[in-house]
């Protein structure tokens, strides 16, 4: 079987990790999040993990899904997907934090950069999304110590994020500035959970299409 964790000859000590991302199915609450991982993540991994290995998976909650996971009411239905996780050895090592809700709704492209990093409620999701990766990364870890990870494996987890706000939301550079200060605001909470839990979380902008941050020209500048 193909190994979910690639290196390339040329790049000694490097490698990729491949993670089958839920984000492809329709589902706003953790029922149907459930739902797709028995349905079809399952399956995926039978077929294509190899032997001993964890099998990648990418992980995307609502921000109202991943407020009640992350809260104090979710200590059920955050065990409830734990055990999920664990008991099938899936390793959900990368979230998808950028649509706000309704992933796969009709007319999602025109408000998907809504709420943008102008707005606090961007931060919450965010510091909501990082704290269920902490809680699943310490808990895949502990059922699993023996099992390889690779050079990366559960060092850390990531969450994808869009570079600020759709291009003509940016109305000059107060509005740059509000979107750095929530930036700041995201990852000194991320430091944070880092101290207090000992892992880390890494924050990875996309650079989409007509957003402030477009490419990674601009992104780097």
């Amino acid at each position: 079987r193909p190994t979910m964790d690639w290196q390339h000859p040329e790049h000694a000590g490097r490698r990729v990790r491949l993670a089958y991302c839920r984000n492809l199915h329709a589902a706003d609450d953790l029922a149907g999040t459930l739902a797709g991982m028995r349905a079809v993540t399952l399956p995926l991994r039978a077929r294509l993990a190899a032997p001993g290995e964890r099998f990648g998976v990418g992980l995307y909650f609502s921000a109202e899904v991943a407020r009640e996971l992350a809260g104090a009411t979710g200590v059920r239905p955050r065990a409830e997907l734990t055990a999920l996780i664990v008991e099938n050895a899936l390793d959900p090592f990368t979230f998808n934090a950028f649509p706000y809700g309704g992933f796969h709704r009709d007319g999602l492209k025109a408000g998907v950069f809504r709420p943008s990093w102008l707005d606090r409620e961007r931060v919450e999701f965010t510091l909501d999304v990082a704290r269920i990766a902490v809680d699943l990364a310490r808990a895949t870890r502990a059922a699993h110590p023996s099992v390889a990870l690779g050079s990366t494996g559960s060092a850390h987890s990531s969450i994808s994020t869009h570079s600020g706000a759709f291009g003509t939301a940016i109305r000059g550079e107060a509005d740059r500035i509000a979107c750095a200060q929530n930036f700041a605001r995201a990852v000194a909470g991320l430091a944070r959970l880092e101290r207090e839990h000992g892992q880390r979380v890494v924050l990875a902008l996309e650079a989409e299409p007509r957003a402030s941050s477009a490419d990674s020209a601009s992104l780097a500048g």
